[in-house]
């Protein structure tokens, strides 16, 4: 489950980078 959670986290912290990127 932690595992889970981490990996969640890890992909918002992805997606925010690209987004940034991207703008």
């Amino acid at each position: 489950m932690k595992q889970d959670y981490k990996i969640q986290e890890r992909r918002k912290e992805e997606l925010l980078l690209i987004s940034a990127v991207l703008d």
